[in-house]
């Protein structure tokens, strides 16, 4: 019964219409709260591959951001999430499909100064609201704000909880 059900879900899986799309997105990275006294604005990007069909609609990130400390430029932040999250799509219009997405993953920190570096990996949670523009048959443009939530507790030096809000423009093809 065990090798039949396998079978089964098999089948259906490879038979599903698989949709999938790639895409890019690069903005702005802010951390808020006690640890946004400490940095500068930096820069972010992600690639990120997404699919409707699956189980459930999903989305894999793969980002990079980088920060500077504001007393010390030589001091810099390089954070490499990783997350996986649900994605809702809502219809509005032909053109226009605002989104939710909610994740889960990691993030590998990484913070070097003149006087030391330091590396960790750390869990990470990620909100984001954003919209789909449909701009050709098989592009759009997706403007999203996020926020994503690094716990950081656990580390004996670490002081803060990072909470940081971006603001991406990226292009998906799908």
């Amino acid at each position: 019964m065990k090798r039949f059900l396998s079978i089964f879900l098999v089948i259906i899986f490879w038979t599903l219409p698989l949709e999938a799309g790639i895409g890019v997105n690069f903005g702005s990275i802010s951390a808020v709260g006690e640890l946004g006294n400490l940095l500068n604005t930096g820069i972010c990007g992600n690639i990120f591959l997404e699919t409707s069909r699956i189980l459930f609609p999903f989305q894999i990130n793969v980002g990079i951001t980088e920060q500077t400390k504001k007393e010390d430029n030589k001091t810099k932040l390089l954070m490499i999430p990783i997350t996986l999250s649900y994605i809702k799509y809502y219809s509005w219009s032909a053109r226009y499909y605002p989104f939710l997405k909610f994740g889960l993953g990691g993030v590998f920190e990484k913070v070097s100064s003149s006087d030391d570096n330091f590396t960790n990996l750390d869990p990470t949670a990620v909100a984001t609201l954003g919209l789909k523009l449909k701009i050709h048959k098989n592009f759009s443009l997706r403007p999203e704000l996020s926020y994503m939530f690094v716990f950081q507790r656990d580390i004996e030096e670490a002081k803060y909880n990072g909470h940081f809000i971006s603001f991406y423009i990226g292009v998906i093809y799908k």
